[in-house]
């Protein structure tokens, strides 16, 4: 990997990243007003909930063989234009499929935005403190909108919401002249233009990739029915959103640790760290009930999440040279975010959440073992 990015290009694309990626950080309230305003059920909660990751990881696979050499610039206007349309035109769809349409469409633009937001902070100097500001970024945003945002979707529905989110993405705009103009473009003004090889994955990124998928599908199936955990612990909207909007700045806490450490601490027992305290949280929604055990819960996933996320990201970093194995691992975690939601709901019965539980904690697991095989070979 060559490190072509510089400073204040990797701010614009955190920034960039942070926007493309705020229904993520909201998914629970976002996903559960929808339904709950169309008079829909926890099935097709799922559903709405995977649309926009679904469309999201489809855009990011089509552009994977050309990002290198993308225009960024003019392709993360047209693709802000697609998002700010589908977002004004979801606040009007009454009608189940219109609605997954427009999801899938803003999925999609948002997904284009995040391809070359990845593999421009997988070729900055130190990824992971790249991964870890940009990880801050969107949890210092997602703490103030999961408090704010069971007060507005009360007050004023759901269509407010869209139209916000829509405005967001068309404020983005002002930042995109200071996204760099395209990876062979970085590689050229460094010199390094003739270091942008043909696409190609090495075995212990491919190892790595199907690691970071095992991961992604348990915090996807379990952040997309946290609200309805919290539904099921007898606990009011209100509560669930002030707990959500709290466990984030949990996650701010393992964001941090990461831009403090850097590459400094070794990558694999961080992820190892990570992984135990995830577990620890599945067990809480397992055996616990009640405000503290919910809470306990939300705040140790939602550190785990994000203090492991950026060291994976450095192993993968690690075995990227055009830009294919940064979009590559987006679709990765696009795909297994927009299946978790759906897979979830299959797993639902009529009164237990326990299936979803325990294959999240198997799913966590797993992934922890092939790492452990990635980073060996």
């Amino acid at each position: 990997m060559t490190d072509v990015i510089r400073t204040p290009e990797t701010l614009a694309l955190v920034a960039t990243g942070v926007i493309a990626t705020l229904t993520l950080g909201i998914l629970p309230l976002f996903a559960g007003g929808i339904v709950a305003s169309h008079g829909w059920d926890d099935r097709q909660l799922g559903w709405i909930a995977s649309a926009d990751l679904a469309g999201s990881a489809l855009a990011c696979f089509a552009v994977i063989r050309s990002l290198a050499r993308l225009a960024w610039r003019r392709v993360a206007r047209i693709a802000i234009a697609v998002v700010v349309t589908a977002n004004l035109l979801s606040a009007w769809a009454d009608a189940f499929p219109e609605l997954m349409a427009l999801r899938l469409l803003a999925g999609a633009g948002n997904g284009v935005i995040l391809a070359i937001v990845y593999t421009g902070l997988c070729h900055s100097v130190q990824p992971e403190r790249s991964f870890g500001l940009y990880t801050f970024g969107q949890l210092a945003a997602q703490a103030g909108l999961l408090v704010l945002l069971p007060g507005w979707i009360a007050g004023t529905g759901m269509a407010v919401i869209f139209q916000l989110l829509a405005v967001a993405s068309a404020l983005s705009a002002m930042l995109v002249f200071l996204v760099p103009e395209g990876l062979a473009f970085a590689h050229a003004e460094s010199g390094a233009a003739s270091r942008v090889p043909a696409a190609r994955v090495h075995p212990q990124a491919a190892i790595a990739l199907v690691a970071q998928a095992a991961y992604f599908l348990a915090p996807a199936a379990l952040w997309s029915y946290f609200e309805a955990f919290g539904r099921g612990f007898a606990l009011s909207l209100e509560t669930i959103g002030a707990v959500l909007g709290a466990s984030a700045l949990a996650g701010i806490v393992g964001a941090l640790a990461v831009i403090a450490c850097g590459a400094r601490c070794p990558r694999l027992p961080c992820m190892a760290v990570g992984t135990t305290v995830s577990v620890a949280a599945v067990a809480c929604l397992l055996t616990g009930q009640g405000l503290a055990a919910y809470a306990a819960a939300a705040c140790l996933f939602n550190f785990a999440w994000n203090f492991t996320f950026p060291y994976q990201m450095g192993v993968l970093a690690a075995n990227d040279r055009d830009g294919s194995v940064a979009a590559l691992s987006l679709v990765v975690q696009l795909v297994a975010l927009a299946a978790g939601p759906a897979i979830a709901a299959s797993l639902l019965t009529a009164d237990s959440y326990s299936g979803i539980l325990w294959g999240s904690l198997a799913c966590y697991v797993l992934s922890l073992m092939l790492f452990a095989r990635a980073v060996r070979k």
